[in-house]
């Protein structure tokens, strides 16, 4: 057991390590749950690009020793902070549900993203001159469009393993 809980230690201490301006929201057994503010993204040295590559490169790192990471991630509207423990923050809405159902669709070693997410990533790789650095951004794949549990339309989202 004890080696177990090492693992995940090590495994949440890399995520915050791509990650570090930002702190996880919640874990739930091997998860581990960001919410990023559009206030503290424009606060941090962060885009949504560098978000992304980041999300990429805890997912696909090699030397891993949890071959089965996956990760969905979605640009979140109407997202509403209600908690229902004492001293504890959690958020509830459409996209924080559409990540978790994202996520369940990823194969390991894959980040698939929304198309709002998308939307803001490309509107960022497009405007840098350093595209090469973004590996992340070319090896993405789609647009795949689906029915989701509990949305409404179909949802397009797009995979980079």
């Amino acid at each position: 057991m004890g080696y177990w809980i090492a693992l995940i230690h090590n495994c949440f201490a890399n995520c915050e390590s791509f990650l570090y301006s930002f702190s996880p929201i919640k874990s739930i057994g091997d998860e581990l749950m960001f919410f990023i503010e559009e206030s503290d993204l424009l606060d941090s040295s962060f885009t949504p690009l560098q978000i992304y590559d980041a999300l990429w490169q805890i997912a696909t790192d090699k030397t891993s020793i949890f071959p089965e990471v996956k990760i969905g991630a979605t640009y979140c509207k109407n997202v509403y902070p209600i908690t229902f423990i004492k001293n504890n923050r959690d958020y509830y809405g459409l996209g924080i549900d559409l990540a978790a159902r994202l996520k369940a669709l990823a194969k390991p070693k894959q980040v698939i993203v929304d198309s709002m997410f998308y939307d803001k990533i490309m509107s960022d790789y497009n405007g840098i001159g350093n595209k090469n650095d973004f590996l992340s951004v070319r090896n993405m794949t789609g647009p795949e469009k689906q029915p989701i549990k509990g949305i409404a339309q179909d949802v397009t989202f797009y995979r980079c393993s």
